[in-house]
């Protein structure tokens, strides 16, 4: 069977979708290999979260192509846009595709490709591009909620940590995010196959998982929201440390900081503040002030000993004023 090689670019939602389809081609026997220089199949899960990313992504495709003349490559992720489609050839300027586009809202398709090279004995560079060639022209069936969570906790980029993704998609619409758009809306994954998915992680020896998404925060909120989820699954598992992907200001409740007590959740938090001014935060459309990011960091320290906290900061957006880069530092 030809190697199978994965990139990943930006977050760790996206490592965990990576980790997921590694393993689906490892369990159809495809070796994996980390070096793409040795495989016949690249997969590329791409990032759309700042320009440079979405360049990165082209520049990763490109070297691949020109690295490795035999190579195929699956670009997917929030970077796949229209942009991608111009990369359908080598650099060397062969008219052979090589490169096989699939939409980041259709990611989860990428779960079937394994068996259905397999079923179909595509262990060479003709027979494989012919299937992806076939499989990229039909419906594609992968849109709806709960495909998004055909992912399920592995580990991620081959690490020993499981990442377990409970939420995919945004109702926010920051002015300067285009994820939202690649993802699409909020949507959950419930609190039973959540909790499923975490023991089964536990028995396969996992000390601890990292609770991922878009933006876990709007987990469930009908529900109760992301402290109801903690609590389930701290009460329905036994030794399974938790960590939290990143976290916007105004989701803390009192609730939420009861729930981060417990010693199993990592004393590790990380921010998406932005910026320190209340002009800045209205243009960028989010809905919280300076003052929210403030006492949620107050209550992490002193709900947790010693916390590590970390915060993305813009600067420079539109309309930025010295006044208001002042607020921030």
């Amino acid at each position: 069977m030809l190697p199978i090689a994965f990139q990943t670019l930006g977050c760790k939602l996206n490592q965990c979708e990576t980790g997921s389809i590694a393993a689906a081609f490892a369990n159809a026997g495809f070796p994996v290999v980390a070096d793409a220089v040795k495989a016949g199949l690249l997969v590329v899960n791409t990032c759309a979260v700042t320009s440079k990313a979405e360049q990165k992504g082209r520049r990763m495709i490109r070297a691949a192509l020109n690295r490795n003349p035999l190579c195929s490559v699956i670009v997917t992720g929030c970077g796949a846009g229209a942009d991608m489609a111009g990369i359908e050839v080598s650099a060397s300027g062969s008219s052979e595709r090589r490169v096989f586009l699939i939409p980041g809202t259709q990611k989860s398709r990428v779960m079937d490709i394994p068996l259905i090279l397999a079923r179909e004995g595509a262990f060479d560079q003709a027979s494989l591009r012919a299937a992806l060639e076939r499989f990229c022209g039909a419906a594609d069936g992968g849109t709806d909620a709960s495909s998004a969570f055909r992912f399920e906790a592995a580990p991620a980029g081959f690490r020993s940590r499981y990442f377990l993704k409970i939420q995919d998609g945004c109702d926010n619409s920051c002015a300067y995010c285009l994820v939202r758009v690649a993802r699409g809306p909020a949507k959950s994954l419930s609190a039973e196959e959540a909790l499923r998915r975490l023991r089964a992680a536990e028995a396969d020896g996992a000390a601890e998982a990292v609770l991922t998404g878009v933006n876990i925060g709007q987990w469930n909120k009908a529900c109760g929201g992301l402290p109801v989820l903690l609590k389930s699954l701290l009460a329905g598992t036994n030794r399974i440390g938790l960590r939290l992907s990143s976290l916007e200001p105004d989701i803390f409740t009192e609730d939420f900081f009861a729930a981060l007590e417990n010693p199993r959740v990592r004393p590790h938090f990380h921010l998406s503040i932005q910026s320190g001014s209340l002009n800045i935060l209205k243009r960028m459309g989010r809905h919280y002030g300076p003052e929210a990011a403030l006492g949620a960091i107050g209550r992490l320290r002193s709900v947790k000993k010693d916390p590590f906290i970390a915060c993305d900061i813009i600067t420079g957006f539109p309309g930025e004023t010295e006044r208001d880069f002042r607020e921030t530092l």
